[in-house]
């Protein structure tokens, strides 16, 4: 049986799903708001565990390899009536500790597809210096929470953007959804920032040729060309939406720079994750940023990867591996 950890969400897992059940293999999939209850004995030479679910249960002996697409194993305390703030914040931290453990146990004893724990230890700013020591080449960029800072910055690259240190968020206010994508900090932006504000990265602004898309799965590159640079509204960042539909390719990266994001992505311990890279007017590559649970489903379409079917094989054949 193949364990699958997912969001309720995500169509993705539903068509690496599908192909599970062509091939007739066994899953299970674990949402992060599913588990109803869960029972973990360690004795001297095993150690065991069974989950219920809302609708069914299952046992660590059952499973033979896990894909963790995304999400995060959540425990709903059923009644907290009249339980104070202090004691839920505790029951939070002690259910943190046994969901880490669960991670650890799975992902340490099963071959498999992405891990939680990385997610937990990486960001953007050590993903950068681990790919400028590798040799790819990044964008300069600064941290700072003082203007003057900022300022001086700015005058030395003429085009910056900033974005958040940590994964893309989503915030729902006043009936409206607000995404953390990349934006263009323009001088008369700089002039109405304070004089200090929270820690924010900021970073120099390339004159691209194009973006690059690539899924990586498992040593292998899925690529797709974007000419960004064509829309208004794409043109810092080509996930800002935009009537006008943004052109794509299929595209093969260079091996040089494949054999270097290879390297990375062996550092940082993942084996799957959405890669973005920009080539500028002199042809030469900018590796932006890694998100091990990025959405690969529009590459995929884009370019007849059949990336879903891929997934689903992999997970066969490590799974069948442990027979």
């Amino acid at each position: 049986m193949i364990l699958i950890f997912s969001e309720e969400q995500d169509f993705s897992t539903c068509e690496v799903i599908d192909w599970l059940n062509y091939y007739e293999v066994s899953w299970i999939r674990l949402n992060d708001n599913q588990i109803e209850n869960l029972i973990i004995i360690q004795n001297l030479n095993q150690t065991k565990f069974t989950i219920d679910l809302t609708d069914h249960k299952f046992n660590y002996n059952q499973i033979r390899a896990y894909w963790y697409r995304r999400g995060n194993l959540k425990y709903k305390i059923k009644n907290t009536k009249g339980i104070d703030q202090s004691v839920l914040t505790y029951l939070e931290t002690e259910w943190n500790s046994i969901r880490t453990f669960i991670y650890n146990f799975i992902f340490e004893n099963l071959p498999g597809i992405g891990n939680p724990k990385i997610l937990d230890d990486l960001n953007k700013i050590i993903i950068l210096e681990r790919a400028k020591s590798v040799g790819l080449f990044v964008p300069s960029t600064m941290i700072t929470s003082k203007k003057f800072e900022l300022i001086n910055f700015y005058n030395s690259k003429g085009s910056i953007i900033t974005k958040g240190v940590h994964r893309t968020i989503e915030l729902n206010l006043n009936e409206a959804t607000y995404s953390s994508l990349a934006e263009e900090l323009l001088e008369q932006d700089i002039d109405n920032i304070s004089d200090t504000f929270f820690p924010s990265l900021f970073q120099e602004k390339i004159d691209k040729e194009y973006e690059i898309r690539s899924f990586y799965l498992n040593g292998s590159f899925y690529s797709m060309a974007m000419f960004s640079q064509l829309n208004k509204e794409t043109l810092t960042d080509f996930r800002s939406p935009s009537i006008k539909p943004l052109r794509s390719v299929p595209y093969s990266i260079p091996n040089n720079i494949q054999n270097r994001l290879g390297k990375l992505m062996k550092s940082l311990k993942l084996n799957s994750g959405s890669i973005d890279l920009v080539v500028d007017k002199k042809g030469d590559f900018y590796f932006l940023e890694i998100n091990p649970i990025g959405q690969y489903d529009n590459l995929s379409k884009k370019c007849n990867y059949h990336l879903d079917r891929k997934i689903a094989e992999h997970l066969i054949e490590i799974s069948n591996s442990r027979t």
